[in-house]
């Protein structure tokens, strides 16, 4: 009796030290998996704020584009003008303002 006692203690002794080295491993684990969402969150953080800049500077870009879309067509009706007429006119509507 005493010697299945004994058997069932170191039994037990053997399975909970594989047991407590299981659980450090799956904290170690876990800690790495959170590390690692924390890095991906404040990439996608810094990939979000990078693209609202850029979207903003974009948005500049076209508007800039359109400023100057305008001054050409401006710029082409006075050419054309000119061609007609033969003068030119006395103020161009180049360089933008």
């Amino acid at each position: 009796m005493r010697v299945v006692l004994a058997l069932l203690l170191i039994i037990g002794a053997i399975g909970a030290f594989f047991a407590y080295r299981q659980y450090q491993q799956d904290q170690t684990t876990n800690a790495q998996i959170v590390q690692q969402i924390d890095d991906l969150n404040s990439q996608v953080q810094k990939l979000q704020n990078d693209n609202s800049l850029l979207r903003d500077q974009l948005a500049k870009v076209q508007e800039e584009n359109n400023h100057l879309k305008g001054y050409n067509d401006e710029l082409q009706k006075a050419i054309a003008t000119a061609k007609i007429t033969g003068k030119m006119p006395l103020v161009l509507p180049y360089p933008p303002k």
